[in-house]
Parts: C-alpha cells; sequence; structure tokens
C-alpha cells in the first residue's frame, strides 16, 4: 500500500528479528506491546492525543484489499425532501426532560433522531412518543465493535425493538453502527472482519423482513475496501434502506469530495444517503508510522509483558508521520455549521445531514 492510502487509512484510527532488551525503570514501563500482532504486522501506527502517548494500531500491507475507487455521476436534484437529523448518545441527559428536549429539537428544525437504547425500552416510551407528536421520528440505535465477533447481543436487541414497535408503533426505524476498524488487530485479518461484518447485517436485514427501516453508519473510507468485487460501503447502501457516511469534514469541498462515491453509487441504486458531520471537541492528533523490526530493536521484557523503552518523541525511528488536526474534522466553536446545514447536495440520494451529536449541540450551545 502507498503512503498515501496508509494515511487515508489511519485518520479514522493503524519474522523475526531477536528484540534487543534493555535495562529500564519499571515506572518508565508504560507501553505495553502485544507480540503476537506485532509478528503478524508489517509497521505500527504510535498516536499521541494532546502531546501524549495514546495507543498503538498494528497493520499490515493489504494492498490487495484497498483500492482507490471514482464512481462520478452528474448533479442532480434530490429525489429526498432533504431531513435534518441528530445523534443521541447518553439518554441520561434526557431522562426527565423529555418535554423540553423535544421541543428544543424541533425548534431547531430537527426531524430525525438516532437514539442510542438499551434493553430498558419501556423508560424511552414517553420520549419516542412525543417526539413522533411532533413529526420527528426516532430511529433505535446501537452496536458496538466487539459485536462483529458475536453479535447475539445485538441480534437479541433487534427483535425486542421489534417486538416492542409492535405495541407502541413509535419507532420508526433501526440504525446500527458497528465500527469494528476499531478493534487493535482489523486491520490484519482485514478479510476475515470484513466477511463477519457483512454477515452480520446480512442477519439483520432477514430478521427486520421490511418490518422496520434498517439505516447503517458507515465511515467515508469504507469504498476502499473491496468485498465480492466492490467496494464494501457500496454493498452496504445494496443492504440498507438509508446510509449514514461519518463525513466529518469542516469544508463543504472537502466533504463533498469524500463522500462522492457513496452519493453517487447510492444515487444509482436510488437509496437515501445522509452525510454526518462532527460538532464534539477533538484532540490533537499525531501518527507515527514505525516498522515491525525498529519496534523490537527497541523492547524489554518485564514480569511476562513486553514493553517499548522508547517512543516518537523520545527518538523511536518512524518512517512516516502526520497530524489529525481537530479544526479539520469539528465544527465544535465554528459558526459556519449552520451555513453548512443549509445546503441542498445536488445529487439524487442526498437525503439531508446528521449532527454528531446532542451532548455535543449541548456542550457548543450551536443554537
Amino acid at each position: 500500500m502507498d503512503f498515501k492510502f496508509i494515511i487515508i487509512f489511519l485518520l479514522i484510527l493503524l519474522t523475526s528479528c531477536t528484540p534487543v532488551f534493555y535495562m529500564y525503570k519499571q515506572e518508565e514501563l508504560k507501553v505495553e506491546i502485544d507480540f503476537d500482532l506485532l509478528n503478524q504486522s508489517d509497521y505500527v501506527d504510535i498516536v499521541y492525543v494532546n502531546g501524549n502517548f495514546s495507543y498503538i494500531s498494528y497493520f499490515k500491507n493489504n494492498k490487495k484489499q484497498y483500492d482507490q475507487y471514482t464512481y462520478n455521476c452528474t448533479d442532480e436534484n434530490p429525489l429526498y425532501k432533504p431531513k435534518l437529523g441528530i445523534w443521541i448518545w447518553d439518554f441520561n441527559k434526557i431522562l426527565g426532560k423529555e418535554n423540553e428536549v423535544v421541543k428544543k429539537l424541533k425548534n431547531l428544525n430537527i426531524n430525525k433522531i438516532y437514539l442510542q437504547i438499551d434493553d430498558d425500552l419501556v423508560k424511552f416510551l414517553p420520549f419516542f412518543n412525543l417526539a413522533k407528536e411532533v413529526g420527528i421520528e426516532v430511529f433505535a440505535l446501537d452496536g458496538r465493535p466487539q459485536d462483529v465477533n458475536d453479535p447475539s447481543l445485538l441480534i437479541s436487541r433487534v427483535q425486542r425493538i421489534l417486538n416492542f414497535n409492535e405495541e407502541c408503533k413509535c419507532i420508526s426505524g433501526l440504525q446500527i453502527d458497528v465500527e469494528p476498524y476499531l478493534i487493535k488487530d482489523f486491520n490484519i485479518n482485514l478479510e476475515s472482519y470484513t466477511k463477519k461484518y457483512v454477515d452480520m447485517i446480512k442477519e439483520i436485514k432477514t430478521i427486520l423482513n421490511k418490518k422496520m427501516l434498517f439505516s447503517i453508519v458507515v465511515p467515508f473510507w469504507f469504498d476502499e475496501i473491496q468485498y465480492d468485487n466492490k467496494p464494501l460501503s457500496f454493498y452496504i447502501i445494496e443492504i440498507a434502506d438509508e446510509v449514514v457516511v461519518m463525513s466529518y469534514r469542516t469544508n463543504l469541498s472537502e466533504i463533498l469530495e469524500i463522500s462522492n462515491n457513496e452519493l453517487c453509487y447510492a444515487s444509482k441504486v436510488q437509496k437515501p444517503l445522509y452525510l454526518g458531520l462532527e460538532i464534539n471537541p477533538l484532540p490533537l492528533e499525531e501518527h507515527y508510522l514505525i516498522h515491525k523490526d525498529e519496534i523490537k530493536r527497541n523492547i524489554v521484557i518485564q514480569e511476562n509483558k513486553i514493553f517499548l523503552v522508547r517512543l516518537p518523541h523520545n527518538g523511536l525511528k518512524y518512517f512516516g508521520t502526520y497530524k489529525v488536526l481537530p479544526e479539520k474534522i469539528t465544527f465544535y466553536q465554528n459558526r459556519k455549521f449552520w451555513d453548512i446545514l443549509r445546503r441542498t447536495i445536488k445529487k439524487k440520494s442526498f437525503a439531508g445531514w446528521v449532527i454528531h451529536s446532542f451532548e455535543g449541540l449541548l456542550e457548543t450551545n450551536h443554537d
């Protein structure tokens, strides 16, 4: 994989040489290495957040499974009346204030909510009903990265939501936000994770059986992963009733550039596609790409664990580096946010914008 595609993938997120062992103070050994994953990898990504070490991701050069793909289409008026949606993750911020929150969202012209649920669906009922009364759609939202390995909990919740909605008729759809790329060996076992992910969403689609709309959240770069001889995001668009692309940028031309393939393919198959915008505060990220052999030259074993003895800020050699600037990703404290929301994108599939998130809206006073 050339360096350009390494960087694109790492924006959202990450034999055998004989190790050299060093004497090192125990209290300084804070960065543990997964030696099994290291041996399977070609390089690692060491990430600093706001100047402090944060985490390590392990990568292989999966050139065969990543590809730059361009799918263009002409500008046309949308088939759908654009809506304004929002993600709500922490229902505890709403409990007891349902009327106030629904009124606030209605005043902001928000007409679609993706609400993180849990097993106690009854507590959400007042909010579901209030939103429905004022014409706001509510989708039940769920999903964790580990669901791709064991979807049983997610599947049981899907069935519970269906059963609950048979009586209340208050939930407009189900949204799945499963992000397997947050699992540390995702890139190393990309083909396996991709198949498990697709199998999972197919199973959910079968369970829903057209009784409820099926929405899926995807990162903008899923068009670079190939599955069944097509970009993964295209495959997902075909399965879902609607797709939300996490097109987290603050420049409209960049938003459209990174979501163009999905907008155009969804236009071809006539599926509604929403674009997500970030408003939460984000940290500065620094990424350092380091060859596996360089890591092995800088490790020590203590108490049956393997630690790095130095990091890039302390002299560890790296072959590539880049920064993720928060002002390029999030509209936090950026009043241009509302200007973007007023734009209608000239693609047949464009169905509206989705704000990430209600919690960010409260923190930034974007109203």
